[in-house]
């Protein structure tokens, strides 16, 4: 409404953090497939999730929003260069939020017990998300003819580590973390 925009697509995504680069993917392919400018927005608002009494969690998730209109590049080079979006269920349990949904709706006794807040289990969040970002890194630089770091930049050449099981070696160049 406050836009001005009339009889044009509009939807929501949730993905939590990965919301906005996922929306980043689809507006590419919009524009792709001969859009003119597709708006992103992104907002997280996860404060109201948090207890305040878990320094485990609550100093490391916030509020937050942003906004990026995609067009198409005039040929430059620049723009959005590949995409690259995964998802793992594998660590579930690791980042939570036990009830509140469909499998263990609200209820005074998920309140009383802080079933609402965000639960995680802080080093094996760290430890796979060092690992799954240094692999989608390393695969973006791939797909787009970029290699190892050096002390003048990004080399054209290929990785030669690019399996994540195998990205310590790889991603200790542009990272002290190690997987």
């Amino acid at each position: 409404m406050h836009l001005g925009l009339q009889r044009c697509p509009a939807f929501d995504i949730a993905a939590a953090c990965a919301g906005f680069i996922y929306g980043l993917s689809i507006a590419d392919r919009f524009v792709a497939s001969g859009a003119r400018n597709v708006l992103v927005g992104g907002v997280e608002l996860l404060s109201r999730g948090l207890n305040r009494k878990d320094r485990t969690t609550c100093v490391l998730f916030g509020d937050g929003a942003g906004a990026a209109i995609v067009s198409a590049a005039d040929g430059t080079g620049s723009g959005i260069l590949s995409t690259h979006i995964y998802a793992d269920g594998s660590q579930a349990n690791a980042l939570q939020i036990l009830a509140g949904g469909s499998a263990l709706p609200a209820s005074q006794h998920t309140l009383d017990h802080g079933q609402h807040y965000v639960s995680m289990q802080g080093q094996d969040v760290f430890k796979h998300v060092v690992c799954a970002l240094s692999s989608a890194s390393i695969t973006a630089l791939e797909a787009n003819g970029f290699g190892r770091v050096t002390s003048s930049g990004w080399c054209r050449t290929r990785p030669t580590c690019v399996s994540s099981n195998r990205c310590r070696s790889a991603w200790a160049s542009v990272s002290t973390a190690s997987c």
